[in-house]
């Protein structure tokens, strides 16, 4: 098949490209490994979507910095907001950060998919590229795991790294590049947690606190951040670590020394003073009592203890080196804690597919709980309106044989004086009288027809609601039983492991790899 133009990967990335290219009037196909396309897209900005700042100066990009200026000057920042505006995208700043209006990262979605229809972009989806080439004729050739393959004289590749294969970035868009000669620069983890050896995290799991972090690599100070910690059972989360995580990982992975020092009261310049002076302020009270209402509780008691001192001690009774100790350990010389790694740098595909699982069952089961809170409420309206309905019936049924019974209006209306005349009687007896009969008997009918569809109209919501419960509960068995595979699997793994050692698997699994690449190899040169 031939276009102008192949987009590899339907991201965020991928989609805006076909949407840019398709407006100029270019024939422009997209494929995607995955069965639809933008599902990390739906992912980002907890689900928000957080697709640009107002303040996106290249420093903020650290050793990246002159990439992104040159970046800048073909696409400056403000013209994201203008594209996305002419895709008919209304956005919401918050804190400085770009949302869509609805606060719905799905309305990024529709609008590129819209944009990607209109100009009719071609989506290839459950698709998978197993190989790009120069084609003997110019341009480029796709080869596909199904056999047939795309030709064209563009190809953009936009199928990210490999921070999220469940979502589509497994790596497939850098082997492609490195068989085509470019070098790759090595990939690690960033904006992700740290993991820890501190002993007092497990006690600490939970805990949230302002703080100052310092990134140490070999000794020496390389970066620092500010903001909300979170303290884990496995290491330390939060924006502040996610930042520093982008220089801890390739230190890591080089075999650098790296520790996080973390300073619990950064807004305290001079901490012995503010001791003194906080120690007469309480008095008579303990050292825990001093922290309180600064640190929270149990991160007190840690720090406290760390300075080998009781959390029950009179403060007042601090000697000057006791209160030096405690100082260094909340402030100046802080706590330290050795690197073990980034939070999901040494997950196997097993493990992760597990987790993956694990999270995808908690949502179903979350979506279950709403949709049965749905139902429930939908089953009590049905009941209301049905309730209705029955208190009505009598007296619709009554008017019926009323109407049956004096459909002769002169059975109906009364007699006539003897001097009165036709005329007379009609506009000041028989009118009225039918007049309001008739009204009565519209609004009784008109009421009934409103309370019959609302009741149809509930029973066919309450059918949807069970319907989506039980599709749900089924997917929900289905994950369970294929997340007890994963497990059966898992454990087939760690008997492997055990029997052989995992560095004999390990070369097993470099020589199978090293054979499958070579395979595919000649397959290639067979087909040139």
């Amino acid at each position: 098949m031939q276009t102008d133009c192949v987009i590899l990967g339907g991201g965020a990335g991928g989609l805006c490209a076909a949407a840019a290219l398709g407006r100029r009037g270019l024939r422009v196909t997209v494929v995607e490994r995955l069965p639809r396309v933008g599902k990390k897209l739906l992912a980002t900005g907890n689900g928000r979507c957080n697709l640009s700042n107002l303040d996106m100066q290249p420093s903020h990009y650290g050793k990246a910095a002159p990439f992104v200026e040159r970046v800048y000057a073909v696409v400056p920042p403000e013209e994201v907001a203008a594209f996305f505006a002419s895709l008919g995208l209304m956005t919401a700043v918050e804190d400085g950060r770009v949302y869509p209006r609805t606060m719905a990262a799905s309305a990024v979605l529709d609008v590129l998919r819209m944009a990607c229809e209109r100009h009719a972009v071609s989506m290839l989806t459950d698709t998978e590229v197993v190989a790009l080439s120069p084609s003997r004729r110019g341009g480029w050739s796709v080869q596909l795991a199904d056999g047939s393959g795309l030709f064209a004289p563009h190809v953009v590749a936009a199928m990210g790294g490999s921070a999220a294969p469940s979502m589509g970035t497994d790596g497939t868009g850098a082997r492609l590049m490195q068989a085509l000669g470019h070098e790759i620069t090595p990939l690690y983890p960033a904006l992700v947690q740290l993991r820890c050896s501190h002993p007092a995290l497990k006690g600490l799991k939970g805990i949230r606190t302002q703080a100052e972090l310092t990134l140490m690599i070999d000794d020496q100070a390389v970066l620092r951040e500010t903001g909300e910690l979170l303290l884990t059972d496995y290491g330390v989360s939060g924006v502040c670590v996610f930042q520093l995580s982008r220089e801890a990982a390739p230190a890591l992975a080089q075999g650098q020394s790296v520790r996080l020092a973390v300073n619990f009261l950064p807004e305290i310049p001079s901490l012995l003073p503010w001791l003194d002076a906080r120690i007469r302020q309480l008095a008579p009270a303990s050292l825990l009592a001093l922290t309180t209402g600064v640190l929270p509780r149990l991160l007190a008691q840690t720090v406290i203890r760390e300075a080998r001192l009781s959390p029950d001690m009179p403060a007042e009774a601090l000697s000057e080196s006791e209160k030096q100790a405690l100082a260094s350990i909340m402030a100046r010389r802080d706590i330290e804690w050795e690197q073990k790694g980034t939070h999901e740098e040494h997950l196997s595909v097993l493990d992760y597919k597990k987790q993956e699982r694990s999270k995808e069952v908690a949502a179903l089961e979350t979506q279950i709980g709403a949709l049965q809170e749905q139902t429930a409420t939908a089953e009590t309206m049905l009941s209301e309106k049905q309730e209705q309905l029955d208190d009505i019936a009598p007296i619709l049924k009554n008017t019926e044989k009323f109407v049956q019974k004096y459909d002769d209006p002169e059975r109906l209306l009364p007699e006539a004086g003897m001097l009165e005349s036709g005329k007379a009687f009609r506009e000041k007896k028989a009118l009225p009288i039918l007049g309001k009969l008739l009204k009565y008997a519209r609004s009784l009918f008109r009421e009934n027809t409103e309370l019959k569809a609302k009741v149809q109209k509930l029973e066919k919501e309450n059918t949807a609601f069970k319907s989506a419960n039980w599709n749900h509960a089924n997917e929900i068995v289905k994950l369970k039983m294929e997340n007890r595979e994963l497990k059966k699997d898992k454990g087939k793994l760690d008997a492997l492991v055990g029997r052989i050692g995992n560095d004999v698997l390990q070369k097993e699994l470099e020589g199978i790899s090293k054979e499958h690449s070579k395979s595919q190899k000649d397959n290639k040169d067979e087909m040139r």
